[in-house]
């Protein structure tokens, strides 16, 4: 990621659309595994945080130091070179820092 955006473009920008949420922790919203797995690996890779991928059908609920997946579909986490599917109602671990 960029702290300087001069000179970026939106298509620059598109790719890396989510949310820093501190920690050490991005968000990524409107998640598509076809199309962006490969762009959030080596987000990863470059950036060391661990991404919270958040597909359309789905979220995150953050309370009392816990992080608990909401909707239809399984949120994925990336860290670098792993990706890991938690599905509906269940807790990601190793991210309460967050909070």
């Amino acid at each position: 990621m960029w702290t300087d955006l001069t000179g970026k473009t939106y298509e620059d920008l598109v790719p890396y659309g989510g949310i820093y949420i501190g920690g050490g922790y991005m968000i990524q919203c409107h998640y598509h595994p076809q199309s962006q797995d490969r762009e959030l690996y080596n987000l990863a890779r470059r950036t060391g945080l661990q991404i919270i991928a958040l597909p359309e059908q789905s979220g995150v609920f953050v309370q009392d130091n816990a992080i608990i997946v909401k909707g239809t579909k399984p949120v994925c986490v990336f860290e670098v070179g792993q990706k890991t599917r938690y599905g509906p109602e269940s807790s990601i671990p190793g991210l309460q820092k967050v909070v």
